[in-house]
């Protein structure tokens, strides 16, 4: 754990430790583990320094939707439920804080996020990674972990991923193409996440969100909620 707070700290890294007494158990649910992490942004750090104390909080979205990147996505989810919004502008990375689990023998990658299983590994050895399972449809506080729902961050859409496979870009976008044409021919109208430099086909219908660069894998991470 150490070496993992000194190579990603302060940044999108939730630790799930052991909870002393010092932490109420209302902060984990009775767990015997707690998440912890230390944020990177200036206005979150200050937050936390007028306080004094270490803050417990949960997510800006209620549980099951999407995760919010942008103040207006979080009135969007919350209006009415929450008394303030401090806006420190759009989040520097967009996807969540990647969740593991440090233990004696192992380490537990529950949640993906925004530093990878990789980068992990590369700094305190082999990373399991948890599989979900269709007891993940729980209510929250059975869980052991934010993120692992079979339906957590789901957007209210039918979302299709499309394999474009290996190759060059031009048979990877031309896989992409003919993916798109044959949802745009089943008279749904698609919105799609396109990179930057990618061509839709020739009669598209749909709304084209712009992904960023292709090559530049943080850009796309950043955007992808």
């Amino acid at each position: 754990a150490q070496k993992l707070i000194d190579a990603f700290w302060p940044g999108p890294l939730t630790l799930l430790l052991p909870r002393r007494a010092t932490v109420p158990a209302a902060v984990t649910a009775g767990r015997a583990l707690v998440g912890v992490r230390l944020p990177t942004h200036p206005v979150a750090r200050a937050l936390i320094t007028a306080a004094g104390v270490p803050v417990a909080a949960p997510s800006a979205n209620r549980f099951g939707h999407t995760s919010p990147t942008t103040a207006q996505h979080v009135l969007d989810d919350l209006d009415g439920r929450i008394d303030l919004l401090l806006d420190g502008g759009p989040t520097l990375c967009g996807l969540e804080s990647t969740v593991i689990e440090v233990g004696e023998q192992s380490i537990i990658l529950y949640r993906h996020g925004a530093i990878s299983a990789e980068e992990i590994e590369a700094v305190a050895g082999p990373v399991d990674i948890y599989k979900p399972s269709q007891e993940n449809q729980n209510p929250p506080e059975s869980l052991p972990s934010p993120g692992v729902g079979i339906r957590h961050y789901a957007p209210n859409a039918a979302v299709i991923p499309v394999d474009v496979g290996s190759g060059t870009q031009a048979e990877q976008q031309k896989r992409w193409k003919h993916a798109v044409a044959e949802q745009s021919a089943t008279g749904l109208r698609p919105g799609v996440m396109l990179p930057r430099d990618w061509p839709l086909p020739e009669v598209f219908y749909g709304v084209r969100y712009d992904w960023g660069r292709w090559q530049n894998d943080r850009e796309l991470a950043q955007r992808l909620f």
